[in-house]
């Protein structure tokens, strides 16, 4: 019994120091966002979406993500606090924005 325990803690002990120092240490990563900001967009409002792209959106909020709901698009509920989705209406014009 002996001969097959060992073995098994010395496999044990070899995966855990070659794995574990892969996985960040608490405190070490970047906190998540707390905002896709939204709050930025304003500029944008009342504006042709025609002409504003994702990286446009991007560098003005911050956003991670960038959505733009047209009518009858479908949304997706599951909300990413780094995503800015931006409502459009029939005319193509930039009505409002939110995060999630």
């Amino acid at each position: 019994m002996a001969q097959v325990i060992a073995p098994l803690a010395v496999l044990g002990i070899v995966t855990c120091l070659t794995t574990c120092e892969r996985f960040p240490r608490p405190g070490t990563l970047p906190p998540p966002p707390t905002t896709c900001g939204a709050e930025k967009i304003g500029p944008l409002i009342g504006q042709p979406a025609a002409g504003t792209t994702p990286g446009q959106v991007q560098r003005l909020t911050g956003a991670g993500i960038v959505v733009f709901e047209t009518p009858g698009f479908v949304v997706n509920t599951r909300g990413k606090i780094e995503r800015i989705n931006i409502r459009v209406d029939e005319d193509g014009v930039i009505r409002s924005a939110w995060c999630g």
